[in-house]
């Protein structure tokens, strides 16, 4: 059995390394955020089919009051992106909001009236109405989500905390030349080809040329296919990732079965153009301002996933390395697994880290019965690691990850499915490691500053 991570502590190290693990439940504000991201989509989407609508009808309406309605739905598009920007610097939101409060049925009625010439004008008001039903509902929510976000960075002594975790845009990491190949070149060129053809379909039907109505879905799913084989193409091995971006890397440590996992709930496929989130893509994108993420590649795939960048290692070779990294790098985030490779890369990280900037994930298994089996092995094998405290059993809350300070494990609550809640639970980990607090005592004060309703529960198990 490895020897505890906490091995060279002293006395004063003891006093503030409680049994009990603490819970952050932040379930409020993945609520909150996935509220407000639909609004915005929303936003964007309905703004997009009202432009297709005025173009359409631009030949039987008046231009005048075409051009007024696109002028209204520029407008519209825009607001949501100033409102995450307020939002990131801990600013009000009420006068942007306010105006896209007035902007959106204002669009709507224009275009109606744009429409109106249109021989099937009855079918685009049916439309428009749903469309405003649509705004209607997601807009309430939104409203009480907004309200909350509000009410927060009016208590928060540092609001600017806040906002960069919930709405910050994460830097993307930079990225060699090396990696423009050939084949990622002609996967773009096919999707470019199948976006260009529906749009000329949508033209040549518009104009008459053609009787055969636009099959969209034949168009956008071979672009979305493309676009996801091109991102594949280009994605850059985890040197060349270190040569363009000197800072220190973000290792993500997982066992190679878990590589495709899914986050989201449903189908693969998100829309057309994309496929969903994996959680090594989520940890990927919320970590990349501090660093390029790294992983070692499961040798037997062809083509490396999108998510972080990977370097191929012999068998006799990938521990030394994977020390090696685990001593560079900034963060190390660990997907909970159960194979006895992976058990060695946590006692190994614990070890030579002190425990400091590790994150555990626990993956997004479809049966929680499954999941409540792999955390049990784990904290069985791992147990000397872990210490007394840390609960043999999977808690009930909702717990997407825990972290260290000092003894005591912390564990991050944000809710059971969907993307946000690993989104924001990374987040949040990178943000307090950034900021520095080390101990229980340290956690407590940073959080009562910067999330003062964020209420810290002292006994998680």
């Amino acid at each position: 059995m490895a020897a505890p991570y906490w091995y060279g502590m002293t006395d004063d190290d003891d006093r503030d390394a409680g049994g009990a693990c603490l819970l952050l439940p932040i379930t409020g504000f993945v609520h909150a955020r996935r509220w407000l991201a639909r609004a915005a989509w929303t936003t964007w989407s309905v703004a997009a089919i009202e432009a297709l609508m005025l173009l359409a009808g631009l030949g039987a309406g008046s231009p005048p009051v075409v051009l007024a309605g696109l002028a209204l739905v520029a407008v519209q598009a825009v607001l949501p992106f100033s409102m995450r920007e307020a939002l990131a610097a801990g600013r009000a939101v009420r006068r942007p909001a306010s105006a896209l409060v007035v902007l959106v049925p204002s669009s709507l009625i224009v275009t109606a009236i744009a429409l109106a010439p249109v021989p099937d004008h009855g079918v685009a008001l049916a439309y428009l109405a749903l469309l405003a039903a649509i705004v209607i509902f997601v807009g309430s929510r939104a409203r009480r989500a907004l309200a909350f976000v509000t009410g927060e960075t009016a208590r928060a002594e540092e609001p600017v905390f806040l906002g960069r975790w919930l709405f910050g845009w994460p830097s993307r990491p930079r990225r060699s030349p090396a990696v423009s190949r050939p084949a990622a070149r002609g996967w773009w060129l096919a999707a470019g080809v199948a976006i260009a053809a529906l749009l000329a379909h949508i033209v040549l039907f518009e104009s008459g040329a053609v009787r055969v109505g636009v099959p969209v879905a034949l168009y956008l799913l071979p672009a979305g296919f493309a676009i996801h084989r091109a991102r594949r193409h280009a994605m850059p091995s985890a040197g060349q990732s270190r040569r363009a971006d000197s800072r220190a890397p973000v290792l993500i440590l997982r066992s190679f079965r878990d590589d495709a996992m899914n986050v989201e709930r449903g189908a693969r496929w998100r829309g057309w153009l994309r496929l969903r989130p994996t959680l090594e893509e989520i940890a990927a994108h919320a970590t990349a301002a501090l660093g390029p993420p790294i992983a070692i590649g499961d040798p037997s795939e062809k083509l490396p996933p999108l998510g972080a960048a990977r370097d191929y290692l012999a068998d006799a070779d990938w521990r030394g390395v994977v020390t090696a990294l685990i001593d560079e790098a900034a963060l190390v985030i660990l997907v909970l697994g159960d194979s006895d490779n992976l058990y060695w890369e946590f006692a190994t990280t614990m070890q030579r880290r002190d425990g400091r900037a590790v994150l555990v994930v626990l993956p997004p298994l479809a049966r929680r019965e499954a999941l409540v089996a792999r955390w049990r092995r784990f904290a069985v094998a791992n147990a000397a690691i872990l210490g007394p405290g840390f609960p043999g059993e999977l808690p009930a809350s909702p717990v997407a990850g825990f972290f260290f300070c000092r003894r005591q494990a912390v564990l991050i609550a944000g809710g059971r499915d969907g993307s946000l809640a690993y989104r924001l639970a990374i987040g949040l980990f990178a943000a307090l490691q950034a900021d520095g607090p080390e101990t229980a005592a340290a956690l407590r004060s940073h959080l009562a500053a910067r999330l003062p309703s964020l209420a810290i529960v002292a006994d998680a198990g």
